[in-house]
């Protein structure tokens, strides 16, 4: 939330910051959802029309720069109608976007662009791709004997998608009243008027938008094993024990060794290691010497 709403009720950096701040802040938005779409497109080629090739890191690099691209036109009107503005009821002055008189069908226009860019149509497509998702993943079936490895890429693959899932349900419930409050302020002002502290109201509903973006990253991480792995070796009072992270081509060669010829038998009487005798390697026969 913006600093001066809860600390100075006013703003005191000036005209140009006022613009970058409101600027930077819908980019910083846009590029959010652009990204989670993008991702989620990504998933829906990958599993529906199974496209198993990489793209490449160029590809990477120019998708990116895409979405940073498109987020950052849209949001030109938010720094060029941004400006310091004077109170009705008191001494002080805000930061606001404020649209002229003569452009208020433009702007309605404007924000009904991006109520349908950057929440209807990308709410649209993630539930095609999901439900086609879904539909692929739940309904898939191996010919003969399903063997482990397809059953851990099974998994991983439900648990991917469900990741998206709850990632779409929280971009829905974030950013929902967000745009709703929009909708309110400029399409029926009346209504607006007579809703209590409206401008509370605003910025509540403005945080739980800026939070669907701290809320995706922990979904992220909660369902991918591989971070859950390495943030367990960095902070080992999760488990008591310290884990320290060792490579196997690290070790000294009579270690390996030793480890190669041990078997760890579990069954439930307990844990026991049992040495393995080595196979010793046939020895080659040398011709003889005439």
């Amino acid at each position: 939330m913006d600093y001066f709403v809860f600390k100075m009720r006013e703003w005191t950096h000036g005209s140009f910051m006022c613009a970058t701040v409101n600027y930077v802040r819908m980019v910083s938005l846009y590029v959010s959802t652009n990204a989670l779409l993008v991702i989620t497109v990504e998933r829906y080629i990958v599993i529906v029309h199974q496209i198993q090739r990489r793209i490449s890191k160029k590809g990477v690099c120019v998708v990116s720069g895409l979405v940073w691209l498109v987020s950052m036109g849209i949001a030109v009107p938010s720094a060029m109608y941004s400006r310091v503005v004077s109170y009705h009821h008191r001494d002080g002055v805000i930061c606001a976007q404020v649209w002229p008189v003569s452009l208020e069908s433009t702007s309605q226009g404007y924000y009904v662009f991006v109520v349908v860019v950057q929440f209807v149509l990308p709410v649209c497509i993630m539930c095609f791709c999901y439900f086609r998702v879904i539909w692929k993943v739940w309904r898939r079936r191996f010919p003969g004997q399903i063997t482990r490895a397809q059953r851990r890429a099974h998994r991983r693959s439900k648990v991917k998608t469900m990741r998206l899932v709850i990632m779409l349900v929280m971009f829905i419930l974030c950013w929902g009243p967000y745009y709703a409050y929009t909708i309110i302020r400029d399409f029926f002002p009346d209504l607006s008027l007579q809703m209590n502290k409206t401008d509370t109201v605003f910025y509540v509903v403005e945080a739980v938008a800026m939070a669907n973006s701290v809320i995706n990253t922990c979904v992220y991480v909660a369902f991918n094993d591989n971070i859950l792995k390495y943030i367990r070796k960095l902070l080992p009072f999760w488990t008591g024990v310290p884990t320290p992270i060792v490579s196997e081509s690290t070790l000294p060669r009579n270690s390996r060794t030793a480890r190669n010829r041990q078997i760890v038998v579990r069954s439930k009487h307990g844990t026991v290691t049992v040495n393995r005798v080595p196979t010793p390697h046939p020895q080659r026969q040398r011709p003889a010497l005439p």
